[in-house]
């Protein structure tokens, strides 16, 4: 398991807010906790790859938010994305790919970005997107959601986009597969409060 060791939110010392949160590493249920990674700025939502040897963060640092890569021993940190203030980002079923929502200018988009560091492309998908965000188990389609509570899909290259379901007037978020790629869990708040359903 990768996780942070705390948020910054609470910190006093403005000194050291700057360089904490770390990512830190579990390896089992009894063992004993190590840090593998501390920059300056915040790392949080760390997620490994499909095959365990990366892990995904976002780094929040001087303004910008972009989506970083590491080796699962904490070796070479890499960053994919720039200029862009992220919201959610997903490894793609085969780790080559991550798809990622974020701000790039004028409202939130839909971004792939190839983790060899060839670059990353923006889908034509809309400017209204939460942090709903999935790829399918086959990864033949990225899954993502806006604040209308609308839920579609699109092909990783930007083709074939489609409406697949929703809740109206709810924003939706957390979307997530079955293994077998049938069924589509999410979550989802009314626009007026702050509970989700």
């Amino acid at each position: 398991m990768a996780f942070v060791s705390r948020s910054g939110a609470n910190r006093h010392d403005a000194a050291r807010r700057d360089s904490e949160p770390d990512l830190w590493r579990l390896d089992g249920l009894h063992a004993v906790p190590y840090k593998i990674l501390a920059q300056q700025g915040t790392e949080i939502n760390p997620q490994f790859s499909p095959d365990g040897t990366k892990i995904l963060y976002v780094r929040k640092h001087r303004g910008s938010r972009n989506v970083w890569v590491v080796n699962a021993d904490g070796s070479d940190p890499r960053q994919l994305t720039r200029h862009l203030w992220l919201s959610t980002a997903a490894w793609s079923p085969d780790g080559k790919r991550v798809a990622v929502t974020g701000s790039g200018g004028a409202g939130r988009h839909l971004y792939v970005v190839t983790v060899a560091g060839r670059g990353s492309h923006r889908l034509a998908v809309g400017e209204n997107l939460t942090n709903g965000l999935a790829w399918t188990p086959d990864g033949r389609w990225i899954t993502y959601a806006d604040f209308d509570g609308k839920i579609r899909r699109v092909r990783p290259d930007g083709r074939g986009r489609e409406a697949i379901g929703g809740i109206p007037d709810r924003e939706v978020r957390r979307l997530l597969w079955s293994p077998d790629g049938r069924h589509l869990v999410y979550a989802a708040r009314s626009i007026e409060d702050e509970r989700y359903d």
